[in-house]
């Protein structure tokens, strides 16, 4: 049997300060302040407040169309007129829920209909229904506060906020159908919400990961492109890239011609990616471009890279025969100590491979020490599963591999359960919290 967590223990002790609070209120009824606060208490405190704004602006509009529909028909119809009464009530629920729709809240369309018919239908014939509406909005306010009050206070816990905690995406953070999965998303959220220090390490471009961490509260950089660049999730723009010297990057451009082969030259102008690529020498390639110019954040050029700009990461993709080669001709190169060179089998082409050169100061583990430079942390966690992670992974404080990790990595990390099973945001829960001592 699951667990009893604590939305369910907060929701019970938020309808009990309700109760406490209606004891010393001569008016109202606690019953309203009990709803609100049931559903305002939610996984997390931004989906909290989320819901408690939504609700307050449609108690507001539905309370405040009440109070005028039982002003006009105080004012200017009899009593016994019943079916004028429902006629009014019938047709306002038009202009409530188009002013909702006006004002930008059609989330709120639901309470303010609600707020609006338990004044009007269900209070109408009060001696003083204005005061039944006032007290409706002071009630649901009650229970938004102490909502809000319960799912921001965390008893019996301390946080450690020394420790940057860093985890790869691909097979790590992310399950195999390469996303988050909804526990890992209300968990992350959650952790970074109370202080939690959480980054990403991956390889991948921003166009490739921003859509999965949509609604994510990162606040450190996330470290891109094997550590060439790190992107600010708030404020979309990317920071301390680490160039490709001019003069290597044409002796590679010489090499390139020189073996008749294709590459996607990364640069970054104004804080948007560009790819600038030549002809296409295999249908991989070709395929890759149709498939990686449809993503956001990035802009596919047919041309040279323009003379005033860096390069930050070339990606070459051919059969692996030639990929070799390619590598063997640029290990002749007097740059050569000044590169990053990354080459993969290509997964889903069988025979091909793609070559990823960066700069030498390049990559997530130099990212990971700036990052703990500027802000100060004494310790780094670091989550991994490729041999790519084993550079940052030897210099953690410690480190993590998920169970379906590779075999090297798993010989030098500590394993947590598999990607699948929401290894990663457990461990960094179980570190985060600490109780209290004495």
């Amino acid at each position: 049997m699951p667990k009893i967590g604590m939305r369910i223990i907060k929701s019970s002790c938020a309808v009990a300060i309700c109760f406490l609070i209606s004891l010393f209120r001569s008016e109202g009824i606690v019953f309203y302040s009990c709803i609100a606060a049931v559903l305002c208490i939610q996984q997390d405190v931004t989906n909290s407040k989320r819901v408690a704004i939504n609700r307050v602006k449609g108690t507001l509009l539905g309370g405040f169309c009440g109070m005028l529909v039982l002003l006009v028909e105080k004012s200017f119809f009899p009593n016994d007129a019943l079916w004028l009464r429902y006629a009014i009530i019938s047709l306002m629920i038009i202009p409530i829920i188009y002013s909702t729709v006006l004002l930008k809240m059609t989330t709120a369309s639901y309470i303010s209909c609600v707020v609006f018919m338990s004044v009007t239908v269900s209070h109408g014939m009060d001696i003083n229904p204005y005061l039944f509406a006032f007290n409706r909005i002071i009630d649901t306010l009650i229970g938004i506060f102490v909502a809000l009050a319960l799912n921001t206070l965390h008893l019996g816990t301390a946080r450690n906020k020394d420790i940057l905690f860093v985890s790869d995406l691909n097979h790590t953070l992310l399950n195999d159908d390469q996303e988050l999965s909804a526990y890992t998303k209300v968990k992350l959220k959650q952790l970074l919400e109370q202080g939690a220090n959480i980054t990403i390490a991956t390889c991948e471009t921003p166009s490739m990961f921003l859509h999965k961490l949509q609604g994510i509260p990162f606040t450190l950089p996330i470290i891109t492109m094997n550590g060439a660049a790190t992107f600010d999730m708030k404020k979309q723009e990317y920071n301390h890239c680490k160039e490709i010297p001019f003069e290597t990057y044409h002796s590679l451009m010489e090499v390139f011609k020189q073996q008749h082969m294709n590459c996607f030259v990364h640069t970054i102008i104004h804080h948007m990616l560009h790819v600038y690529y030549g002809d296409f020498q295999n249908p991989v390639e070709e395929d890759y471009y149709h498939a990686m110019r449809k993503t956001p954040y990035k802009t596919y050029v047919y041309s040279k890279l323009p003379e005033q700009h860096h390069a930050i990461y070339i990606h070459a993709i051919h059969k692996t025969a030639q990929i070799h080669t390619l590598y063997d001709e640029i290990k002749k190169l007097p740059c050569f100590y000044e590169l990053h060179i990354v080459i993969k089998a290509d997964e889903l082409h069988q025979g091909y491979s793609s070559m990823e050169i960066y700069s030498k100061d390049a990559g997530k583990k130099q990212a990971v020490d700036d990052i703990m430079k500027q802000y100060h942390f004494e310790k780094v966690y670091v989550f991994g599963d490729d041999l790519e992670d084993l550079p940052l992974m030897g210099s953690a404080t410690q480190s993590f591999a998920v169970q379906n990790a590779k075999k090297e990595i798993l010989a030098h990390a500590s394993i947590i359960p598999s990607n699948n099973d929401d290894g990663v945001v457990q461990k960094i829960a179980q570190l985060f919290y600490k109780k209290l001592k004495g």
